[in-house]
């Protein structure tokens, strides 16, 4: 997972920070020379299209990853006792987690005769599954560190909510549920995923 965890900003002097993160927000910094940049004996490739004061992250792209959406009729009553029209189901799947992959059970009451029992909701489940080994990565522009700010977390956390990720949860900083909410939207939507970049900002409506 070494993929989701190279971050950097360019500034104008030609000087180069790179902020080291992970899916789960470890920072540490790395120094870039003239030419690729190096972390150890591995060789990255130069940022493309580089633009002083931005900053950029390698991630997944939406090709590590696929998935399937369906409908499912999931029952919204009381279940009390044995109900002869609702079946509980649990559905596999997979989902990033502090920087790998993460395989979780999906349960749902499901309702397996929609004429007889009518209290029943169309859920969409997404299911998704990565690609082994994880891959591939690209660089995508991200926002800065230094604007990931308490007011700029709070209208993140609210369009997540908005757009059915998040249930109203408020912290005001980029914790392990909103990145896992954010992950699930990204996921939703085919974005590259495990960073707060700039693309899914404007999928959320988020001006910076």
């Amino acid at each position: 997972m070494n993929l989701l965890r190279q971050h950097y900003k360019i500034y104008p002097l030609g000087l180069l920070l790179l902020f080291l993160m992970s899916c789960m927000s470890n920072y540490s910094t790395l120094r870039m020379a003239n030419g690729p940049v190096s972390n150890g004996s591995r060789k990255l490739p130069p940022f493309p299209n580089a633009e002083p004061g931005k900053c950029y992250s390698k991630c997944l792209t939406s090709e590590s990853y696929d998935i399937v959406k369906k409908f499912y009729p999931v029952y919204s009553g009381l279940i009390i006792g044995e109900n002869s029209c609702v079946r509980k189901v649990e559905l596999e799947n997979q989902t990033l987690y502090k920087g790998g992959v993460r395989e979780e059970l999906i349960s749902l009451d499901i309702v397996i005769d929609t004429v007889k029992c009518k209290e029943f909701n169309m859920k969409e489940i997404i299911l998704t599954k990565f690609n082994e080994p994880l891959g591939p990565a690209e660089w995508r522009e991200i926002l800065c560190a230094s604007r990931v700010t308490s007011k700029m977390v709070h209208r993140f956390q609210d369009a997540l909510t908005e757009a059915g990720f998040l249930d109203g949860y408020r912290s005001d900083i980029l914790d392990e549920t909103t990145k896992i909410a954010m992950i699930k939207f990204q996921i939703a939507n085919k974005l590259e995923l495990g960073q707060l970049s700039m693309e899914t900002l404007s999928r959320l409506n988020i001006q910076n």
